[in-house]
């Protein structure tokens, strides 16, 4: 176990590149020129259920299924020691999410050091404390999101970059306002991102020595918040939940922990990475990008097509609670399933020409935003975030397109999808 000196070089060790890194390997990922369709063409071939294992990486980093090699951050090696299941279509995929059958208990050893977290909790324990966090993301909270804190800081960061004529967006923009949007909501300080993005880096791994050291020092941190919110209340999430009561008394200090945990990780990545996966889905597909500059009301359509073509987030896992049968294919209690969102959000039954971008289709739900009772809370504030970033794409940077001097933004990584690296240029005023 870490000791209060590790935790303290954590804090002064944080390293801003953190920010910019994808959590996992992906090598062998990144070498193909499409692996989102080649992947999901190739397991719609097999499924609906495929049966795979752990890919003999001690580390219990990677899941192979036929002949695809997966990597993941979200279990331990124990957990993929025996057969590990890939739910492929959209139903199975579903189903995984939205029945008893399956578990979130799967996460307890992987996330168990942030306190009891919503990740790891099943109803009806899952329904109470959730509860304590709805609140921050009903229409009424969602809407004051966007008049007070995301549309002020996308104008004031692109006001900030128009008059320049190129940058590079995730060095200069899309992290920032992400943590900055995200900070206000939630009431932390997005000067920290450098030590957050520090330890989720380390979190995501899979040496125990590291994951405890990340986590001990999430925990202080978390910790030093809830006690500045006892004394010094805003309006914040934080803030709110401290007030709040389960079962007729106040939460737990270690419950309170857990749910500050996943608010300081959980929805930053789908503003900061999604908006930058929409930037090259934009660039590299001009027709989508003159629709939308021609009808705006096309753009919260775009969003949705885009999290359906490119989700940052391309796989998910549960545990079977009990022997089961998941479209056709038995699953032993205890039993690892990954759904493969990204397979579910190019399933051919379900949509034409899955493999095309395309903001015309006719509109149905993904999955990209999970669904059930883990169904993502944040998700109005992402997409209404999302929207904001293409007007401001449309409206201030006229003439946007890949910086020719330098190679053009490419979408890699796995665990999540997401461009390191958005070289642009525009016709700077």
């Amino acid at each position: 176990m870490s000791s209060e000196n590790d935790t303290n070089l954590l804090v002064a060790g944080a390293n801003e590149e953190a920010i910019f890194a994808h959590p996992d390997k992906t090598d062998l990922i990144d070498r193909l020129v499409n692996p989102v369709a080649e992947i999901a063409t190739y397991f719609h071939a097999i499924g609906p259920v495929i049966k795979g294992h752990g890919a003999g990486d001690p580390l219990g980093s990677q899941v192979q299924f036929g002949d695809i090699v997966l990597p993941h951050c979200f279990l331990t090696a124990q957990a993929c020691a025996s057969d590990v299941y890939a739910a492929v279509s959209w139903d199975a995929v579903r189903t995984l999410y939205t029945s008893k059958a399956f578990s979130s208990k799967c996460f307890i050893d992987s996330l168990g050091l942030q306190g009891p977290t919503l990740t790891t909790m099943d109803p009806p324990e899952h329904t109470k404390y959730r509860r304590v966090v709805q609140p921050g993301f009903l229409p009424k909270s969602v809407g004051k999101y966007n008049a007070e804190f995301i549309r002020p800081t996308m104008a004031r960061r692109f006001a900030e970059l128009k008059g320049r004529g190129k940058a590079n967006f995730v060095r200069d923009l899309t992290p920032y306002m992400a943590f900055e949007i995200n900070g206000a909501i939630i009431g932390f300080d997005p000067g920290d991102a450098a030590f957050l993005a520090t330890c989720r880096s380390m979190a995501f791994g899979h040496d125990p020595e590291a994951i405890a050291k990340a986590m001990i020092a999430q925990n202080n941190f978390a910790r030093n918040l809830m006690a500045l919110r006892r004394v010094d209340p805003r309006d914040d999430l934080i803030s709110y939940m401290i007030r709040q009561e389960v079962d007729g008394e106040p939460i737990s200090e270690s419950n309170l922990l857990g749910l500050v945990n996943i608010l300081l990780q959980g929805g930053i990545d789908t503003i900061y990475k999604q908006s930058g996966n929409i930037t090259c889905m934009l660039l590299d597909h001009p027709e989508q990008f003159d629709l939308l500059r021609a009808d705006r009301s096309l753009i919260p359509r775009f969003v949705e097509e885009a999290m359906r073509y490119e989700s940052i987030t391309t796989h998910f896992p549960r545990m079977a609670a009990e022997d089961t049968v998941l479209e056709g294919t038995p699953i032993p209690a205890g039993g690892v399933v990954f759904g493969m969102i990204f397979a579910a959000d190019r399933d051919p039954s379900r949509w034409n020409n899955p493999n095309v971008l395309d903001v015309m289709r006719p509109a149905k739900p993904t999955i990209a935003f999970s669904a059930g009772t883990h169904s993502c809370l944040g998700a109005q504030v992402a997409r209404l975030a999302l929207s904001c970033f293409i007007e401001h794409l449309i409206d201030d940077l006229p003439g946007l397109r890949w910086d020719p001097e330098l190679p053009k933004g490419k979408i890699t990584g796995w665990t999540q999808r997401a461009a390191l690296n958005l070289p642009v240029v525009w016709d700077a005023a």
